[in-house]
């Protein structure tokens, strides 16, 4: 064989063991450099569509209200054009670990701030309180309470408010929550009406629902464990004095409670009816004085026109005296045997008291014109 085709096979050979290593590599720095192409306008893709600033030119400070949770926040960032996507805000602030962190309070926030710069910002707060103070007034409803809390500021809807007072199902660790009847058959308006105490409360401005609940929840567990041992003497439930008291709390002013309670226990002593337009009102969402028939007729286990004894449950939140008047009813309306009460004065709301049908006809002929003068102002 020739010498030169044997350098020819000699050359061959080896470049073609020298392909075998050098081939892997090519494809690996082929493939890399593919990869790094990809992440990298993949991440500038990213970063300018979701992360990037709305605007980097425009300094203009817009000036924003902030409260809520970390996905309310982000939402409203959103809707003021200060960020390109809530939902990335959100899981950007949990992933970093910094939702804890994030204060509720007014900002002045530009469209050339990046995320890292608005979550900082809103990490320092705005220097003022954050927290605000709210009132529940006693004879309110659960839908009285959330639309005051709304109005009060507390809150920015009271959909979800309203509904965990419906199934009560997550304060199932109080004692008197988890005691009542929580099956789907249970036609309560509200498991939690009549238990959101009535009072003053200091709360964090972003406060969630639960945690509103819960402090008013705790308020009626401190001031109602004072009474369980009354209750037991008269072998009542606290929910039968709940109920009890909160029809109290709305037919009367504190210093009749005691008599109106006189006049229920007689009734109840006799398992008789006990007549209260004030649940006849909760059932048909009214403040009409003068009811009608038609009214005092509507089915319902609210109604105590059509069964006896105590409403299926509480109509409001009773405060402490309303409670207390339930439990210590004022004696000598009880051995006096008084039975019935009617309005005196829609404006004072004091009250006729009477033994019998008889007086009580009499007294509802007196007063009746009152309280369809006093309806005529309530519907305007």
């Amino acid at each position: 064989m020739p010498n030169r085709v044997k350098k020819e096979i000699v050359v061959s050979n080896a470049l073609k063991q020298n392909w075998r290593w050098i081939r892997p590599l090519a494809v690996f720095v082929t493939s890399l450099s593919i990869v790094v192409c990809m992440g990298y306008f993949g991440f500038r893709y990213l970063y300018q569509h979701y992360f990037a600033p709305v605007d980097t030119g425009d300094t203009a400070p817009v000036t924003i209200t902030l409260r809520g949770s970390v996905s309310t926040i982000a939402q409203t960032l959103k809707d003021n054009d200060l960020i390109r996507n809530a939902g990335v805000f959100k899981y950007y602030v949990d992933f970093t670990d910094r939702s804890a962190q994030l204060k509720a309070g007014e900002y002045q926030l530009s469209k050339n701030m990046t995320l890292d710069e608005i979550i900082e910002t809103l990490a320092v707060g705005d220097g003022k309180s954050n927290v605000m103070t709210i009132r529940v007034i006693e004879g309110n409803s659960v839908e009285e309470i959330a639309d005051s809390l709304v109005k009060q500021g507390a809150l920015e809807s009271k959909d979800r408010f309203l509904e965990l007072c419906k199934d009560g199902q997550s304060f199932l660790d109080y004692e008197f929550i988890a005691a009542l009847d929580m099956s789907e058959e249970n036609p309560r308006k509200y498991m939690l009406e009549g238990y959101l105490f009535p009072d003053t409360y200091e709360i964090f401005i972003d406060s969630s629902e639960e945690t509103i609940i819960n402090k008013m929840l705790s308020r009626y567990q401190q001031i109602a464990g004072a009474y369980y041992e009354r209750a037991n003497e008269l072998g009542m439930t606290m929910d039968e004095v709940t109920t009890l008291a909160s029809l109290i709390e709305k037919e009367a002013k504190t210093d009749d409670f005691s008599k109106v309670s006189a006049v229920f226990h007689n009734r109840l002593d006799k398992n008789d009816y006990l007549q209260s337009c004030v649940t006849v009102q909760y059932v048909l969402n009214t403040k009409r004085l003068n009811l009608t028939n038609n009214d005092t007729a509507v089915d319902s286990p609210y109604n105590t026109y059509k069964n006896r004894g105590l409403p299926i449950g509480p109509i409001t939140s009773p405060g402490e005296n309303a409670i207390r008047a339930a439990l210590y009813p004022d004696e000598t309306f009880i051995a006096e045997g008084m039975y019935y009460f009617a309005n005196k004065d829609p404006d004072s709301g004091e009250l006729a008291f009477a033994k019998t049908l008889k007086e009580h006809n009499a007294n509802v002929a007196q007063y009746k014109p009152l309280w369809e003068e006093a309806d005529k102002k309530y519907q305007r």
